[in-house]
């Protein structure tokens, strides 16, 4: 069971103690994995987008390796570094292509990437005794962009590109996304504008 996304990375503005991210993300009740891009300056001191990866459990969790939890093993491809991306004729030239998928050997959720040149990679898992509603499945996926804006101060943070959601993927940030599932689905939703 797990997600993949290919998400395109922008360079949002944020103000203070905002943040703006392009991520997937799995749950379970209070349990919750995430991966993407984000661009907070509380974190990584920068307004550079950043690799990130987060989960909660119950009461605990945090972003990258912050905290115990998350194993990274893939130590050339670290959580946190800077995602550079550039705007070449009018077209968004680079993207991170992500997968979280729980693997049957091991019980554990992992997480992987692919390069634009093709190669994937093993970046590291949350252990499955982290959690305890997500031990088995994950009840619900989402694709998404997500902002943090608190006090709803102003100027509000922008999301993806900062310009009008189009159909238009040059000037639009976009998620393609696919899903990996050996459960039954009941129902799917699309997604609210």
């Amino acid at each position: 069971m797990g997600t993949r996304a290919v998400i395109s990375i922008y360079k949002p503005k944020v103000h203070g103690n905002q943040w703006s991210s392009g991520r997937l993300k799995l749950t379970n009740s209070g349990d919750s994995i995430e991966a993407g891009w984000m661009v907070n300056p509380g974190v990584f001191k920068d307004d550079e987008p950043h690799f990130y990866a987060k989960y909660s459990a119950g009461r605990k969790g945090c972003i990258n390796t912050e905290c115990p939890g998350y194993v990274q093993v893939d130590m050339e491809n670290p959580l946190g570094q800077i995602l550079h991306h550039s705007i070449i004729n009018g077209k968004n030239s680079w993207v991170i292509d992500l997968t979280i998928e729980k693997h049957e050997d091991d019980g554990n959720w992992w997480l992987s990437f692919v390069k634009s040149d093709g190669r994937g990679f093993l970046i590291g898992y949350w252990p499955k005794t982290l959690f305890s509603t997500m031990v088995e499945a994950a009840s619900q996926i989402e694709w998404g962009g997500e902002i943090y804006n608190p006090g709803a101060s102003k100027p509000q943070p922008e999301m993806g590109s900062g310009k009008k959601a189009t159909y238009i993927t040059a000037t639009s940030a976009y998620i393609y996304m696919g899903l990996k599932s050996s459960m039954k689905i009941s129902k799917l939703l699309n997604p609210v504008t």
